[in-house]
């Protein structure tokens, strides 16, 4: 009897917690619909009449008059779209139509959902500056690593070089992030950013990751200024990454003032430095080069061998490396290689 009575309690609790859950879906899903079909009426009220403001057939007080206290989020959030599809002066117009809400979504700073922080932080950023300045870059100090890199992603959009300072300042912070990324996010500062990258490259003091990661983004950004600086570098650096980048730095921007630098560097104990000095004289060196670029077909790394036949094909043509006969069957196999490369481009 015990045990019947157990079971019959059991699959009571069972059925209980399978309404249970089924109710709240069907509640969830309610609630969610209603949402949904509550922004799409917005939509439908709001988009026209954006539109006739953005082509100036009606004053942005138009808009003003139809968004609820409630809806100001979904307004902003609305304008944002449009933001990220438009340019120029239509931006101009979205940021006037947001001002009279961007408190209510300044108030969104001191929530503690990360995903609501870091939609305020970009909706600032973009619809709020120069006025929310401030709590933009006071978010780059923020305890959650998502809000504070949606600050550093979106001042860096703002195509100000003041900011670039204060992003620098905090890429240790980003550690986590791709090199290449954080590259990427400097380099949509533009040129004007340049000047305090280069000191930032050149300045010992600072930390080896921040430097590499400078270093990426002169190169995307085709700095020739930063070429001698990477070239100093590799005079007092042996950190593998910091002279590695400044290798790439002077492949792209270099020029024959820094080979020698380079050639020093062919007969490094480190593969990775090898290979990619050997790639950077493919791009800038010159006749000099090529004996230490020959011989260096013949290195035990695969990949630095590789490097080198490459880098002979860019500096003595094609014809160069068919007269080339290493030893053994991996090298050989390896210019045949290199070789069917060129058949291909041509």
């Amino acid at each position: 009897m015990i045990i019947i009575r157990f079971l019959l309690v059991s699959i009571i609790i069972l059925v209980v917690m399978a309404v249970f859950f089924i109710t709240l879906t069907v509640l969830l899903r309610f609630g969610n619909d209603r949402k949904r079909n509550r922004l799409n009426r917005l939509d439908d009220l709001w988009n026209p009449l954006l539109l006739e403001v953005l082509s100036e057939t009606k004053p942005v007080a138009a808009l003003w008059d139809v968004v609820a206290p409630k809806e100001e989020l979904f307004f902003v959030r609305l304008l944002m779209k449009y933001f990220r599809r438009l340019g120029g002066s239509e931006r101009d117009v979205l940021r006037d139509a947001a001002r009279p809400y961007l408190s209510t979504v300044a108030a969104q700073l001191t929530q503690r959902q990360m995903g609501n922080k870091a939609l305020a932080v970009q909706t600032l950023a973009a619809l709020g500056m120069p006025e929310y300045e401030l709590q933009v870059l006071a978010s780059l100090d923020d305890e959650s690593p998502l809000v504070a890199m949606v600050a550093a992603q979106s001042l860096a959009r703002c195509n100000n070089p003041d900011y670039v300072r204060a992003i620098l300042s905090r890429l240790s912070r980003f550690t986590y992030w791709s090199r290449q990324y954080l590259a990427g996010m400097l380099r949509t500062m533009g040129t004007a950013a340049a000047p305090e990258l280069r000191k930032t490259f050149a300045d010992a003091d600072q930390p080896i990751y921040n430097r590499t990661v400078v270093a990426d983004a002169l190169r995307e950004l085709n700095d020739v200024e930063a070429a001698s600086i990477a070239a100093g570098i590799l005079d007092v650096e042996s950190n593998r990454d910091l002279v590695a980048a400044s290798l790439r730095l002077i492949a792209r921007t270099g020029n024959p003032e820094h080979e020698e630098k380079v050639i020093e560097l062919v007969e490094s104990d480190d593969p990775v430095i090898r290979a990619t000095a050997l790639q950077a004289l493919g791009f800038i060196g010159g006749e000099a080069c090529i004996p230490y670029v020959r011989n260096a077909i013949s290195d035990e790394s695969p990949w630095v061998a590789l490097r080198a036949a490459r880098a002979l094909k860019d500096l003595a043509g094609v014809q160069a490396l068919e007269k080339m006969q290493p030893k053994g069957r991996s090298r050989k196999s390896l210019v045949r290689q290199v070789l069917e490369e060129s058949d291909v481009s041509s």
